[in-house]
């Protein structure tokens, strides 16, 4: 499909950012501007969990 420029656009896909230990969501925007720049749709989730403490059991091993 052509794009704007009359370019083929290629196929776009969708990403899902989960940010590290010692960061949060807002660490991936760069990348999510420039992925929707190039008609990518992507999301950073944030997680909440900081440290083992208040995490289920099941979840930290």
């Amino acid at each position: 499909m052509p794009d704007g420029d009359g370019m083929t656009a290629g196929p776009t896909f969708d990403y899902v950012f989960v940010h590290g230990a010692c960061a949060e969501s807002a660490s991936w925007n760069g990348v999510i501007r420039c992925l929707h720049e190039c008609g990518h749709r992507s999301v950073a989730v944030a997680d909440p969990l900081r440290g083992l403490e208040g995490t289920p059991p099941t979840s930290a091993t």
